[in-house]
């Protein structure tokens, strides 16, 4: 808090409140969904699919509504990186080893 002023100089839009009120959002989410994960819990794999989803809509309404001041000429690389981790995540839920781990935990539980 202390370089608060300072940040603000080079940050226009959003406040520095903002980017850390979210980061810290989206850090516990994210480290709800890994333990979530990790420990195999049934619940997990549905709330993956929907957190990645809320995430890009985030990620997409954030650079495109508060960052527009700052010009953004990477766009098609962050929109390939954004369908390329889409992907990655749907892949890997749907794989047959992974919907059989997390079927045994359903049972299981």
């Amino acid at each position: 808090m202390l370089n608060w002023n300072l940040l603000s100089s080079f940050v226009p839009s959003p406040s520095p409140f903002y980017i850390f009120l979210t980061g810290l959002v989206w850090t516990l989410v994210g480290l709800l969904i890994y333990v979530g994960l990790w420990l195999g819990h049934p619940w997990a794999r549905r709330w993956t699919v929907l957190v990645t989803i809320m995430y890009v809509i985030y990620y997409w309404f954030d650079r495109l509504v508060f960052q527009n001041a700052v010009p953004r000429t990477n766009w098609p690389f962050a929109l390939l990186v954004t369908l390329l981790w889409l992907i990655f995540t749907a892949g890997t839920l749907l794989l047959p080893a992974s919907r059989k781990f997390f079927v045994k935990r359903e049972i299981n539980e």
